[in-house]
């Protein structure tokens, strides 16, 4: 039976955000997610999890300079220090949270860098912050963006996301809303899109999903 976490950074915007843990339980939800927790205490998200009944699901790790547009830093070339420190972090909020994952956001594409290091760089991040966070429990996870929503994001695709994390990898994260299918093109964006995720959603590394839309943003966990 699917469990549906309510995306309390996209549902109930008319309230403050710490008022929307009591919105997401009065409407039967019993599990939350959100894009960042670092603004607030974690003994405050803790404390309004356990009011309202709820379990986190998951967050997202530091994403360098959100309000300068940067959207992760996993790919990035010379800031792994940065990544690795921030992912530290995200994880002492975890477990303060008692959330089981982390997404870690892999980033836009900087000028002048070739794909192949791209690559390698973000293939290393993973690996280091897979390791980080195992003691604890915690599955990192990853979310192909397509280039409409989020131009320049590195990871489009659900082919590319299965394809890029190394074999001792934690997991993975399928957005319905998001992902790029394989082979898309854009008048067979729907129909290509359905083929696709009956491929992904079956495979070993897809353990939590995204659904949005107009009336609904919630994850499948």
């Amino acid at each position: 039976m699917p469990r549906f976490a309510a995306n309390l950074s996209m549902l109930y915007n008319e309230l403050d955000f710490l008022d929307r843990f009591a919105a997401a339980a009065s409407d039967g939800f019993t599990a939350v997610e959100y894009l960042f927790p670092y603004a607030w205490a974690p003994e405050q998200l803790s404390a309004l999890l356990r009011e309202h009944g709820l379990r986190q699901v998951l967050f997202n790790a530091p994403p360098g300079e959100w309000d300068a547009g940067e959207r992760g830093l996993a790919c990035i070339p010379g800031r792994e220090g940065e990544f690795h420190a921030g992912l530290e972090r995200a994880i002492a909020y975890a477990r303060a949270l008692d959330c089981p994952r982390i997404h870690v956001m892999a980033g836009l594409m900087p000028a002048g860098v070739d794909a192949a290091t791209l690559r390698a760089t973000y293939v290393a991040n993973l690996r280091g912050a897979a390791e980080q966070a195992a003691p604890h429990g915690i599955d990192i996870l990853i979310e192909p963006i397509n280039p409409r929503d989020m131009p320049g994001y590195v990871l489009n695709r659900q082919d590319e996301a299965q394809a890029a994390p190394p074999q001792d990898w934690a997991g993975g994260r399928a957005d319905l809303g998001r992902a790029r299918p394989a082979r898309c093109c854009q008048p067979r964006l729907q129909s290509t899109r359905l083929a696709t995720l009956t491929v992904h959603l079956s495979g070993p590394l897809s353990r939590y999903s995204q659904l949005k839309g107009s009336l609904l943003s919630a994850s499948i966990w």
